[in-house]
């Protein structure tokens, strides 16, 4: 009896966790793609100015 309902609580939080870590890479790579399309525009912005002090 006390095994069977350990072994619920086993699996049930494996998943839950597995659940958990999924969302929060979903939500990690929503954070990284904001964060890289500025990054992205910045480095752009900083190449133009360069290029264009060295001419």
């Amino acid at each position: 009896m006390y095994f069977t309902i350990a072994a619920v609580f086993c699996i049930g939080f494996v998943i839950g966790m597995a659940f958990g870590m999924v969302r929060g890479k979903k939500e990690l790579v929503a954070e990284l793609q904001e964060h890289m399309s500025d990054f992205e525009k910045e480095v752009q912005d900083k190449l133009d100015d360069v290029l264009k002090n060295k001419n």
